[in-house]
């Protein structure tokens, strides 16, 4: 059977995941007021 997500065995693949998840964590704690300030330009839906 063929693999349906090949590109998440690219090492380039799960370095970006990993990078979208850490700046996801570090936006949580932001502050909520910003609105559509930095949070809105940093946060990524989670993976």
């Amino acid at each position: 059977m063929i693999n349906p997500r090949p590109h998440k065995k690219l090492t380039l693949w799960q370095r970006a995941i990993d990078l979208v998840t850490d700046i996801y964590k570090m936006t949580e704690s932001f502050p909520a007021k910003g609105g559509f300030g930095l949070i809105a330009q940093w946060a990524f839906p989670k993976p």
